[in-house]
């Protein structure tokens, strides 16, 4: 191989020391570029033919990926021990002429088990790799571990891939707050499903953060309605790596069974007669009494007027003689009574429009019979 750049290729050869007539043997070259762009070389076969040497010349174009990365570093502030931070996402870019092949994305660093990511630059996502102009992205999560490390968490995220100056290094910053936090042993949960009526327990610790070291004091807040929680115990006290173990339970309240009840129908009365009866029945007899005098008056004004008049049309004696029939009849039983059936005191209750029904009536009339103005064939009649 000859040429300025006869080491991007190189050759193979089944070529014996003698080749006969008519003969051949095959050379096979390989062109591995170490640079991109344009590259050449040439092949010469030195033998006895009489153009010897031949010369062959090869020429190719060396491609090679580019990496970019849109952060040169990742700050994430500040986060409360124990717990996830938003995802960062960091792109990488493929600038170069070739695919680039990411081989690997790891965490390293005093803090990198504070780290964790997911991405789709390796794997299936890039099996054939990130092709020249494409793109491809990851996701960096910071949950700062429950340890008595200090607060600033430092790490660093590296990516192994064939691209000029493999491994790419982004530096990740972020400072942990808090002074102690939770976590569930192996075997335990922060989470679980029970029936009403049961009890969920939950075993956890408790330990230091960021060097904090003294007394924790627990409360139980935030449980389902009707449900009560408790913790045991109240209080516990870390420092340096210790760890406190922490029962905590919520008791839940059974379902209440609704009774079934029947209904009926009851139906709605005017209650206008239940109460008139119900009043004069207590012995309401002062009304009773009031309501009878009227009756009465109203009955003696129109006796007098009947008599002194030759008779009032639709009145009707009752019993006896007709009173006011004649003059000479009025003044001859001037001394007797003159009885008139109480038409008009019917009449009067009627404009009143006062209705009476039942035993109401049986009571006015022993109240009639009690007032009768003359023997029993001379009582007024209710109507």
């Amino acid at each position: 191989m000859t040429g300025t750049n006869a080491g991007d290729f190189s050759q193979t050869n089944n070529c014996p020391a003698s080749l006969g007539a008519s003969a051949n043997c095959l050379v096979n070259v390989v062109f591995q570029p170490t640079a991109s762009g344009t590259r050449a070389a040439s092949i010469s076969i030195s033998d006895d033919a009489a153009d010897s040497p031949q010369s062959v010349t090869l020429t190719g174009a060396g491609t090679a990926p580019a990496i970019a990365l849109s952060s040169a570093s990742v700050n994430f502030g500040n986060q409360t021990v124990a717990t996830a931070s938003a995802q960062v996402t960091i792109t990488v870019s493929n600038s170069g002429t070739g695919a680039l092949i990411i081989n690997g994305i790891s965490f390293s660093g005093a803090n990198s088990s504070d780290y964790t990511e997911t991405d789709t630059c390796t794997g299936s996502a890039a099996a054939n790799g990130i092709a020249p102009g494409a793109t491809c992205a990851i996701q960096v999560t910071f949950k700062p571990v429950c340890s008595s490390s200090a607060a600033a968490r430092a790490a660093s995220l590296s990516l192994s891939d064939n691209a000029t100056g493999s491994p790419q290094s982004v530096p990740l910053n972020r400072t942990a707050i808090g002074s102690f936090c939770f976590v569930a042993p192996a075997g335990s949960s922060t989470s679980a499903t029970i029936s009403a009526g049961q009890t969920a327990n939950y075993a956890l610790q408790v330990g230091p953060a960021n060097g904090f070291a003294g007394a924790i004091g627990f409360t139980c807040a935030g449980a389902p309605s009707a449900a009560t929680c408790t913790a045991s115990p109240t209080t516990v006290t870390v420092g340096g790596r210790a760890v406190a173990n922490v029962a905590v339970s919520v008791a839940t309240t059974a379902r209440s069974v609704l009774g079934v009840w029947r209904t009926r129908r009851v139906e709605v009365k005017p209650r206008t007669r239940r109460v008139l009866w119900d009043r004069i029945h207590r012995g309401a007899h002062f009304e009773l009494t009031i309501l009878t005098l009227l009756i009465v008056i109203i009955a003696i004004v129109m006796r007098r007027a009947n008599s002194t008049s030759r008779g009032v049309q639709g009145l009707a004696p009752y019993p006896g003689r007709a009173c006011g029939a004649s003059p000479s009849s009025e003044r001859a039983s001037a001394s007797s009574h003159c009885v008139l059936e109480p038409v008009a005191a019917a009449i009067a209750l009627h404009s009143l429009r006062l209705r009476i029904p039942g035993p109401p009536r049986e009571l006015i009339r022993s109240h009639l019979l009690a007032l009768r103005p003359g023997g029993p064939r001379n009582h007024y009649r209710l109507l």
